[in-house]
């Protein structure tokens, strides 16, 4: 998580536990790769103690993700949504996490920006959808503040009205307790819907970008595996994204941020695989 102003760049990793979706038979393996720190996310009410005392059980820091815990009623979010009730929902949605977030003392919350549409819809415009996010945004910047946890928004798409750099960084700018996380894996699917530079869209927001999620994906594998662990053998000339490059633009030289290993399991669960790539990413970002 990015420290304050002054402090040397510091780069720390987590990982999600996306990586046993939801299994919390399996919370033994997120530790087993040398991760002291995690991403949490998407436990139920029930789960949620279970997860919480193996946290503490293990000395692990954390950081969590809406929703925390999640209901059963949970649909994804529409924080930009221009149906009322559904935005209110998911805005309800974050302030409960962001209780849960205060709560366990986690170090930041992560939820979503903006609403996944994937087709233009009759009388929705690129400003319209703006000011939803300025609404959104302003509310969770106040709770942000008076928490004292950062809401980090994440970066999800499509949305043909709000996937531009700009678009973020309008919002980054006007609510500075809000920070960035970039998810490197919805970047490259949008990049495939719209006129967006990976690259360019990474360097701009970097002051602001506090978490990296980091995992790899094609449009065609994320259909059927979603998140890909990360891993050399992944090549950018047969359509996966370019993870050395990205990195290189999204860390700041002047700001710190957590890189968060979000993979799932659905492509492979091999743990050597997903150590190789784990050292593979180390090694990429210790060259920078």
């Amino acid at each position: 998580m990015a420290r304050p102003e002054g402090h040397q760049r510091r780069i720390d990793y987590a990982i999600s536990s996306s990586a046993i979706r939801g299994d919390t038979s399996k919370l033994g393996r997120l530790t087993q790769l040398g991760f002291d720190q995690l991403e949490l996310g998407f436990f139920d009410e029930y789960q949620l103690p279970r997860v919480m005392d193996f946290a503490a059980r293990e000395g692990l820091q954390y950081g969590f993700h809406d929703p925390l815990p999640k209901p059963p009623d949970y649909s994804y979010p529409f924080l930009t949504d221009p149906d009322e009730a559904k935005r209110q929902r998911t805005l309800d949605s974050i302030g409960r996490s962001l209780d849960t977030a205060t709560r366990y003392g986690a170090f930041y919350l992560i939820g979503h920006l903006p609403s996944v549409i994937f087709e233009p819809r009759p009388g929705l415009d690129p400003k319209e959808i703006f000011r939803l996010a300025q609404d959104s945004c302003a509310r969770l910047a106040a709770w942000s503040e008076a928490a004292g946890i950062p809401i980090v928004l994440e970066n999800v798409g499509p949305n043909p009205y709000f996937h531009r750099a700009e678009d973020f960084l309008k919002i980054f700018r006007a609510y500075p307790p809000l920070k960035f996380c970039l998810d490197l894996g919805h970047l490259h699917l949008s990049a495939h819907h719209y006129d967006i530079d990976p690259l360019a869209f990474a360097e701009l927001l970097s002051p602001h970008t506090a978490v990296i999620h980091v995992y790899n994906t094609t449009p065609q594998v994320f259909r059927t595996h979603h998140h890909v662990p990360a891993h050399p053998s992944l090549r950018p000339e047969e359509g996966w994204l370019d993870i050395p490059a990205l990195l290189k633009r999204a860390i700041s030289p002047a700001s710190s941020c957590t890189l968060v290993f979000e993979h799932t399991p659905q492509y492979t669960d091999d743990r050597a695989f997903i150590g190789e790539g784990i050292a593979w990413v180390k090694a990429v970002v210790g060259d920078f």
